[in-house]
């Protein structure tokens, strides 16, 4: 039986769990599984206990009594692998249990047999360690050293040393020692970049990360490049080509060569070339490479070697040097199959020697030959007609050929003209002689030029004064010629006009022009004419009010001309003002006349300018009732002002009314307008004029017969209307109550109102 107990709070009581990741406040009590009892057998007790980050936990005991085989275990932070603090088994009471961190997780099993009193503990809460964590760079090269410095009041502990490694586990990690001081630390080459913290690791196996951390990119090493091209060329361009992509620099001969940073260099000079990999980590040479240029064959030397020009049935003797064996002689393109350094020519054409190695050929000069024949019959040519005006010239000329002198001659006679044109101003007939070493040969044809005579100059006489007044003439006359036509021109003008005679009635400067085929021959003289204009009638005007309000003024004026004389007047007077305006200040009447040497013109208008004053603010006087029933009116009056326009005006508009008195008939506000040519005035008062409306017609309903009984009654009634009173008449006569419905008993006519 008692081992059937035994069994049963084994499965019972065997695993039980306490708070589990859960914040608890700071000088909380903790109890075993058993409380204030003992604790039972074949008990399995996990606790986590975290209290806030900002502190560090610390276990006080009260209570530490466990039976022989009752483990308790304490563990820093919540992971089991996390480092031991503290293991109790029996003995005295601790007196203090320090966690470096804010969480504890705490372990107790017991064996199957006993028990005891168990453990009490008060969670205390101490400021957190911390720890800072500073470098110099995030960024460095493999097998580089990085300097950091960590500042920390973790307490001394022989058994716990500082790691560097990441946060993604301890897979990259140099270990250092950090505290409050500046360690060097040497990089891997297979450090990978990431997030980097410092670890702390009491033993060999267990890791405790600290929260500051660094954030590293690690660079490889630069890479080291090649060269790859031929290291012989011929002709430049050359190319040369990396063996890696990177930050490339080329150098030629120890020279770095600007803007040389492709993956492909263009060589145009042999040297030693280099190429530089740049990288964050440094740079990286590649070893020395030679390019070497092989050069063309020297040119052969041909001689003679420009043109020769020889006649026909001629053999020429050319020779050629070269110092190479391989030679070929070329004519007209083509490959001669001669070998020989000596020959004689006598065929037109070109002749080039080629020597050739392995870099190609090259050429020599060339050797022209050119045949010569005695020369072909010119022929005379004409830059324009043979036959042209006295003082004009034609231009005669061959085709002009090598190694040929031309000799000119006029009606058969040399004259002094050896080039392959002559200019011709004389008539004549003209042929042309050509010579070569092979012979001389005439010109194929004869030119024979013609003069044309030029048209004569005219002259232009005036028959009177050229400068007169509008309406007036002068005639201009001119000798007509024979041998031309001719025009007049005004301005330049054509007039349309070739009588020797014009008359002239406007302004302007009169040329003639004669002309014939030769061209035209402007008149030698021009005659200025000048048609001084009458002066034009004014037309007056002023700018501004015409009335001299309270001492103002008004200018009046006209449009203005040219060289005329003003003169103004008031009422016929004349007053002192030579332009074409006139500042006014006194009021009459204004008028303008203007004169030139032509003629006077009188204004066509007259200006009145009258003396003004500023209507004085109107006032209303109201006679009658303001408010009155519809076909009635009050009426509404101001104090009239002498030469002023009074309008009355109804909620601010116009209400058509005017004059000093008026009757008003509409409601509304009414308020009065003064104006004249001086200002306009508004009343400061206003009326307000109230209109009832008439009641409307109505109908007498009765209820009965109108032919009634002695003694009998009929009601007379109207539909019921508000705001109104009522009053009933018979015959005439007012009977009845104030009301919409009355009862009769007497004959007669009734009537309401």
């Amino acid at each position: 039986m008692n081992t059937i107990k035994n069994l049963l709070l084994l499965l019972f009581t065997s695993f039980q769990l306490g708070l589990l990741g859960q914040v608890v406040p700071c000088d909380t009590v903790f109890k075993d599984p058993g409380g204030d009892a003992n604790y039972a057998p074949s008990t399995f007790l996990l606790q986590e206990v975290e209290v806030d980050n900002a502190s560090r936990a610390t276990l006080d005991f009260t209570l530490l009594d466990l039976a022989l085989g009752d483990t308790l275990k304490i563990y820093d932070n919540h992971f089991i692998n996390q480092p031991v603090l503290a293991v109790f088994t029996q003995g005295d009471l601790p007196s203090q249990v320090q966690a470096f961190s804010n969480k504890i997780r705490i372990v107790f099993t017991s064996n199957e047999t006993d028990e005891a009193q168990g453990y009490q503990f008060t969670i205390k809460c101490f400021s957190a360690y911390f720890f800072n964590l500073e470098t110099f760079e995030d960024s460095l090269c493999a097998s580089g050293s990085l300097s950091l410095i960590g500042n920390s009041d973790f307490p001394t502990l022989e058994q716990v040393s500082l790691v560097f490694g990441n946060l993604n586990g301890i897979v990259d990690t140099v270990s250092i020692d950090l505290l409050n001081d500046t360690t060097v630390v040497q990089i891997p080459e297979n450090l990978s970049t990431g997030l980097y913290t410092v670890y702390l690791q009491p033993n060999d196996s267990i890791w405790f990360p600290l929260r500051d951390s660094v954030s590293l990119f690690v660079h490889p090493q630069t890479e080291t490049p090649s060269i790859i091209g031929d290291s012989t060329f011929c002709f430049a361009p050359a190319w040369m080509q990396s063996s890696i992509d990177g930050n490339l620099q080329w150098f030629a001969n120890d020279t770095l060569v600007p803007n040389a940073t492709a993956n492909f260099f263009e060589v145009t000079e042999p040297g030693i070339y280099q190429l530089q990999n740049s990288g964050i980590c440094g740079v990286a040479l590649s070893p020395q490479f030679s390019l070497i240029q092989l050069q063309l064959p020297p040119a052969p030397l041909l001689t003679p070697n420009s043109l020769q020009q020889i006649c026909v049935g001629v053999e020429l003797s050319a020779s050629v040097v070269s110092e190479t064996d391989s030679i070929t002689w070329i004519f007209n393109g083509n490959p001669i199959v001669e070998l020989s350094t000596n020959l004689l020519l006598s065929a037109e054409g070109v002749y080039v020697i080629e020597s050739i190695n392995q870099c190609g050929s090259s050429f020599s000069d060339t050797l022209w030959i050119e045949n010569l024949f005695p020369p072909v019959a010119a022929v005379i040519q004409p830059d324009g007609p043979l036959s042209f005006c006295q003082g004009n010239d034609v231009e005669l000329f061959v085709e002009s050929l090598p190694q040929t002198s031309i000799v000119w001659l006029e009606n058969n006679e040399p004259i002094n003209q050896t080039g392959n044109s002559i200019s011709v101003t004389d008539a004549g007939s003209f042929t042309v002689e050509l010579t070569n070493t092979c012979g001389t040969t005439a010109s194929a044809n004869t030119l024979t030029v013609q003069i044309q005579e030029n048209p004569p100059v005219p002259v232009i006489t005036p028959a009177g004064p050229t400068e007169l007044c509008e309406g007036n003439t002068v005639v201009l006359a001119v000798d007509l010629p024979d041998n031309a036509t001719f025009s007049w021109y005004q301005n330049g003008q054509s007039l349309n006009n070739s009588n020797d005679i014009l008359q002239v009635t406007e302004s302007g400067s009169y040329t003639a022009i004669a002309e014939n085929n030769c061209g035209s021959a402007a008149a030698i003289n021009s005659i200025p004419v000048v048609i001084n204009p009458l002066p034009e009638i004014p037309q007056l005007f002023a700018q501004g009010n015409p009335y001299l309000c309270n001492g103002s003024s008004v200018l009046v004026a006209t449009t203005p001309q040219n060289g005329v004389d003003w003169q103004w007047k008031r009422n016929g007077n004349n007053i002192v003002s030579n332009t074409n305006s006139v500042l006014v200040t006194q009021p009459g009447v204004y008028t303008l006349t203007v004169s030139n040497g032509c003629g006077v013109a009188t204004s066509s208008n007259q200006i009145d300018v009258f003396s003004g004053q500023t209507p004085t603010v109107p006032n209303i006087q109201v006679t009658g009732a303001t408010s009155f029933c519809e076909g009635l009116s009050v009426m509404l009056t101001t104090t009239p002002q002498n030469g002023a326009l009074i309008e009355w005006l109804r909620n601010g508009s116009p209400s058509g009314l005017t004059g000093f008195q008026v009757q008003a008939t509409e409601a509304g506000i009414y308020t009065v307008r003064v104006s004249n040519a001086c200002d306009t005035l508004f009343s400061t008062q206003f009326t307000n004029v109230t209109v009832f409306p008439l009641p409307p017609a109505v109908t007498i309903q009765f209820a009965g017969d109108l032919n009634m009984c002695e003694g009998d009654s009929l009601e007379l009634s109207i539909a019921s209307l508000s705001n109104v009173s009522y009053q009933w008449k018979r015959n005439g006569a007012v009977f009845g109550p104030n009301a919409p419905e009355v009862t009769v008993y007497e004959e007669g006519f009734y009537q309401i109102s």
